[in-house]
Parts: C-alpha cells; sequence; structure tokens
C-alpha cells in the first residue's frame, strides 16, 4: 500500500471508531432512558455506525475493509467485553456491506474511480442512490447475520430491529452529510488546491 493509503485507512478507522463511541455514550444511555433497556440492548433503533461504515465502502472500496473491521470490533468490545463476538461481528459488518459494495461496482463496469474526487465524480448511479441501495441490501444481510450470531431464531423478529436500526443509522449519518456536503467540497477543493500549489 502508498504512505497515501495507509494515511486514509488510518482515517477511516478513527471516523469508524468514533461513531461507536457517540453509539456506545450517547445513542445507546438515550435509547435505555426511552425503551426498556431489554429492547435496546441487543440491537440499537438507530445505528450510526452502518450509517458511517456504508458511505466509507461505497466511497474508498477495498481501502476501507481493515478499518470497517477492527473498528467494529473495538467498538463492539467497549460495549460486550468479548472479543470473540465483537471479531464475529466484526467480520460480519464487512461482509454484509461489501457484497452489495463489490455487486453494484461490479454492474456499473467501471469499479472504483482511481485517481478521481469521489465526491463529485459521476457513475453510473448517483451517488446517493449507490449508499441507499447499498445500505438497504446490507442492512438485510448484516440483520440476518447478527439474528443468527446472537442465536436468535427468525421467529422472534428480532432481525427486524437490527434491520430497523441499521437502516435509521444510515439515513442520519446521510441526512448530517447531504446538509454539509458543501462544506465538505469546498474543504477538499481548497486542500486539492494546496496540495498542487506546493508540488508545482
Amino acid at each position: 500500500m502508498r504512505p497515501a493509503d495507509i494515511k486514509l485507512s488510518f482515517g477511516i478507522f478513527i471516523l469508524y471508531l468514533c461513531s461507536f463511541l457517540i453509539q456506545n455514550y450517547v445513542i445507546f444511555p438515550i435509547e435505555s432512558r426511552l425503551f426498556e433497556p431489554a429492547v435496546v440492548q441487543i440491537a440499537s433503533l438507530m445505528f450510526i455506525p452502518h450509517g458511517v461504515k456504508v458511505i466509507v465502502a461505497t466511497l474508498y472500496g477495498h481501502l476501507a475493509v481493515f478499518p470497517i473491521l477492527v473498528g467494529q470490533t473495538i467498538g463492539i468490545y467497549m460495549y460486550t467485553y468479548d472479543f470473540e463476538f465483537a471479531f464475529s461481528f466484526g467480520a460480519i459488518a464487512v461482509l454484509a456491506v461489501y457484497i452489495p459494495v463489490f455487486l453494484i461496482s461490479y454492474l456499473e463496469r467501471g469499479g472504483f474511480e482511481d485517481g478521481s474526487d469521489v465526491l463529485v465524480g459521476r457513475n453510473t448511479l448517483l451517488l446517493g442512490r449507490k449508499v441507499l441501495v447499498i445500505a438497504l441490501i446490507s442492512s438485510l444481510l448484516n440483520s440476518y447475520f447478527a439474528s443468527l450470531l446472537n442465536g436468535v431464531t427468525p421467529e422472534s423478529q428480532i432481525w427486524l430491529r437490527f434491520l430497523a436500526g441499521d437502516m435509521l443509522g444510515a439515513a442520519a449519518v446521510f441526512m448530517v452529510v447531504y446538509l454539509v456536503r458543501s462544506k465538505i467540497r469546498s474543504w477538499l477543493f481548497n486542500r486539492v488546491g494546496v496540495e498542487t500549489t506546493k508540488k508545482m
């Protein structure tokens, strides 16, 4: 990997880990006050890390695999203190999000656009629609795999809570990104301009 890729992967890891800190120390306490603890103990009703995971996996492809795996493992471990369970959940997170990511990338026949601005590059699918489709498919896969990992039968409908939490979390993150997208683009363009000036 190039030094730039390593730096990017580390940044993705920090971002993803921060989403778990928000989830564990802000979202979970609020949910526990509003609902029965037993309701949100297994599956959050708004799982913020899923939204972050979908967006970074869509934008950066394989560069986000290791950050997502490590970040998910650490994030779940902070909540459960069970490393084996946390690592299993991390593997599920990677599998569930990259099945639709690579399928859609294959359908586009162009893969990921190396060397272009991921926020302004044009794809066959618009970025927003692409993220929403991946969020839905990965939520379905993640809810099913997570239900199996928890040893819960489909009849208990726990998978519906996983699905709802993932989708609401993805919608919340996507809405935040949508609202601040102009500032993000301005920052990126300024950054690229500075780097170009330095090279010249």
